[in-house]
């Protein structure tokens, strides 16, 4: 193992230095999520990444819940950060893209792309303008994103960490049971 790795709620040992070899988790996933604040915690109230992926799976059609689920599991390992802030860490971006692809490999069978990879994107975009709407102090007024999408219609309900982890658990469950 290199010195580039981190330790799970599990106890498992995640090796950046060695992405495709690592163990994916799915509790480690959903305890994660559930502890990690959407927006880098810049939002009115705490609302995690754990139920912006639930609630993702929920909107989308059902061939690509399971993806919509887990298309922000990479933030369990790599952390939420800003997309800003991302473009200017200059290997950020392949690694989060390798370990996201490991993760989907692993936990859906197959890689996020094309078709769906553009429709799940477009959901992404949508519930991050509900969420601006409801959970940012401006509301996302001037957010650009707005002339060209609709947010969605739904109330969010900012879970706490053990109702997200469990909620997450939950629909994962659901979509591949």
């Amino acid at each position: 193992m290199s010195q580039n790795w981190i330790e799970t709620a599990s106890g498992k040992a995640i090796d950046f230095a060695d992405i495709d070899n690592n163990y994916y988790d799915i509790g480690d996933i959903a305890h994660a999520l559930g502890q990690l604040c959407r927006y880098t915690g810049h939002c009115r109230k705490f609302y995690t990444v754990a139920e912006h992926s639930v609630h993702m799976s929920r909107l989308v059609e059902p061939d690509i819940a399971l993806f919509a689920l887990m298309h922000d599991a990479v933030e369990a390992y790599v952390g939420d950060v800003s997309a800003p802030l991302k473009g200017l860490l200059v290997n950020y971006k392949a690694i989060e893209h390798r370990i996201a692809d490991a993760v989907m490999l692993q936990f859906c069978g197959e890689v996020l792309d094309g078709e769906r990879y553009r429709r799940v994107k477009i959901a992404d975009i949508r519930i991050l303008l509900t969420e601006a709407e409801q959970l940012m102090y401006s509301h996302g007024e001037n957010w650009p994103l707005r002339k060209k999408f609709e947010p969605f219609d739904i109330q969010l309900a900012c879970w706490d960490c053990v109702g997200a982890q469990c909620a997450f658990l939950h629909r994962y469950k659901e979509l591949t049971q």
